[in-house]
């Protein structure tokens, strides 16, 4: 948030190097001090540094659309954390409701407790900016794939 306007010293610095760099905004988490800027001008910075950087910021324009939706993240990424204790439905607003360590995934997916944590994410309007789980399908997109991939190539 208060750091945006000097993004711009970093990614040319990264641009000088010949290197790439992934920009994602810091994520809102409960307990912690808001630093999550606002999504339309990060979109917009971003894109703006895109074009005078070319091929140095990895960050899918999908991902900066998904940021701008009311409810742009996907399920389709999950976190498993150190000691296999599973996130879910999502970091941002999931507890650890299962550990691979112990029973079967499919039995808890089948679950009461696993349902309702799906509709608590479906109806989620925190719009937190996890990159993981508003890029993920961006990734996974033929639409968006050159965008993802061509820093890569064409640097």
């Amino acid at each position: 948030k208060e750091t945006l306007p000097v993004l711009e010293q970093k990614v040319k610095r990264v641009f000088e190097v010949n290197a790439r760099t992934v920009v994602m905004p810091a994520c809102h988490l409960d307990g912690t001090d808001d630093f999550y800027p606002d999504p339309k001008q990060f979109q917009a910075e971003i894109i703006r540094l895109k074009q005078k950087y070319p091929n140095t910021i990895t960050t899918p324009k999908g991902f900066l659309e998904n940021i701008n939706k009311p409810h742009g993240c996907s399920t389709s990424s999950v976190i498993i954390d150190s000691d296999g204790g599973l996130f879910y439905p999502c970091r941002t607003v999931g507890e650890h409701l299962y550990n691979f360590t112990e029973g079967s995934f499919l039995e808890f997916l089948r679950s009461p407790e696993a349902k309702q944590a799906r509709m608590a994410m479906d109806q989620c309007n925190r719009s937190c900016g996890w990159y993981q789980y508003f890029a993920t399908d961006v990734f996974a997109s033929p639409r968006s794939l050159f965008s993802s991939i061509s820093p890569y190539i064409l640097k």
